[in-house]
């Protein structure tokens, strides 16, 4: 007989409960009612407080209904409450599934107040397990020298720059201090040289309230670092950077417990093996995954099974999969992968998303641009932000491209970023630019290929 892992307090065995070997025939009717799917009364809750350890409960977010095929609304399965139910056991097949969604019942009953649990087991379970962190990234940082031009030399040619100055950045850490601008539980994972350009990426996490305790700090390693050629007249930027070897974020530094304490996780692509393991965990967890992805990196194949939202930028969909149809290159990378969302950004033009066998088009806001370094970090964090409070994906866009806006206002990859009201008022007030194609394609329809 297969074994069934014990749940009771007192040496009971949910399977002697299913026997009829429970204390006395009303607790076997008790049992009965679960199993019909019916609503425990006061003294199945007492006979179920007094019998089962609910530090056992697990996740019971996986009992919620799944959002409807058409729901646009993007309900990543972990709502701020159910969440706080994680662990592997209350998995066990052996309980029946009426008797798991009427436990699921009566915890949701006991946390709404309208019954009084006789032991406080439930509220301990809630303070123990719950999240610890909001959202956790995982990837690359840099702590840039910026250039500023009057503007931008001819080839080969010679001009005086007007200011040279140090910026922290980096895809994944910027977006983290987007995410803690905006009052998210925030976790930064990667690696920084113990050199001066490490400490400036440092103090700028800790500065802005994020969990650095999983930095490995590599020593005699200079930081990511570039230089970044900004054009003052336009705001475009150059880049030139390099990353050294030794800070290289391998998959042995990444462990369990640093992913499963977290409601959201973002990437990016840079370090393969590492940020694998980490979707993977995540997948392991029932968490859901964003990714940050700019170019084709050795191994991302083993990336994108376990990607629940995919961001990319406006060439990646097509190198990756040789389709020149933006269109049709999404639809590809969202069928082969089944990942919820596949996406798009655009740059000037806004961003680009697939869901539910439809597109979704959000036009960029219109700013006096400063410079455009870092916007698209700052994209991915506000779209971060905007899953964790479910927002529908037409809105998740049209947030996360008012705050990469903003951070165009300003000089440094994250000189403009701005808290949520700034970017409801830019969402209010502000002129979009539209690319007429993009725009005309999207209205309704999930096929890539115009009639």
């Amino acid at each position: 007989m297969q074994h069934r892992k014990k749940i009771a307090v007192r040496g009971k065995t949910m399977a002697s409960l299913e026997q009829g070997r429970g204390r006395d025939a009303g607790h076997r009717a008790s049992l009965s009612s679960f199993r019909k799917g019916r609503t425990p009364c006061a003294s199945q809750r007492k006979y179920l407080s007094e019998t089962s350890d609910l530090s056992d409960l697990s996740d019971l977010s996986d009992l919620a209904e799944p959002p409807g095929k058409h729901d646009n609304r993007l309900n990543i399965g972990v709502p701020p409450v159910t969440p706080l139910f994680r662990c592997s056991s209350f998995r066990n097949r052996s309980l029946t599934c009426r008797f798991r969604q009427c436990l699921v019942a009566t915890v949701q009953s006991m946390q709404s107040g309208q019954c009084r649990p006789t032991l406080p087991a439930p509220l301990v379970l809630i303070s123990r397990v719950m999240p610890q962190f909001d959202v956790t990234g995982v990837g690359l940082n840099a702590t840039d020298t910026l250039i500023l031009l009057p503007k931008f030399p001819a080839y080969a040619g010679k001009i005086a720059f007007d200011e040279e100055m140090y910026s922290p950045g980096g895809q994944v850490a910027s977006a983290m201090v987007q995410c803690a601008k905006l009052g998210l539980r925030t976790k930064y994972i990667g690696t920084v040289g113990d050199d001066l350009r490490g400490k400036i990426q440092l103090e700028s996490l800790q500065v802005s309230g994020i969990d650095i305790s999983d930095v490995k700090v590599v020593a005699n390693c200079p930081n990511q670092t570039a230089y970044i050629l900004i054009d003052k007249t336009t705001g475009e930027r150059t880049v030139l950077w390099q990353r050294a070897d030794c800070l290289r974020l391998e998959a042995d530094d990444i462990t369990e417990e640093m992913i499963a304490s977290t409601r959201l996780l973002h990437i990016d692509g840079h370090d393969t093996l590492a940020v694998a393991k980490a979707a993977s965990l995540a997948r392991k967890h029932k968490i859901p995954v964003t990714v940050d992805v700019d170019t084709i990196y050795q191994g991302f194949e083993q990336v994108l099974p376990n990607v629940d939202y995919l961001i990319t930028s406006s060439e990646f969909p097509t190198a990756w999969t040789g389709e020149k149809d933006p269109f049709h290159a999404l639809e590809l990378i969202q069928q082969q992968y089944s990942m919820r969302v596949a996406a798009m950004t655009l740059g000037a033009y806004g961003a680009l998303a697939r869901m539910d066998g439809r597109f979704y088009y959000s036009p960029a806001f219109v700013v006096n641009c400063e410079d455009t370094t870092g916007a698209g970090d700052i994209f991915h964090g506000g779209f971060c932000y905007a899953l964790l409070k479910e927002l529908s994906l037409q809105d998740s866009l049209e947030f996360a491209n008012a705050l990469a806006a903003l951070n165009c206002t300003a000089i440094g990859a994250r000189g403009g970023i701005s808290s949520e009201e700034a970017a409801k008022a830019l969402i209010a007030r502000g002129e979009r630019r539209s690319h007429k194609d993009f725009s005309r394609r999207s209205m309704g329809s999930g096929h890539a290929r115009e009639s």
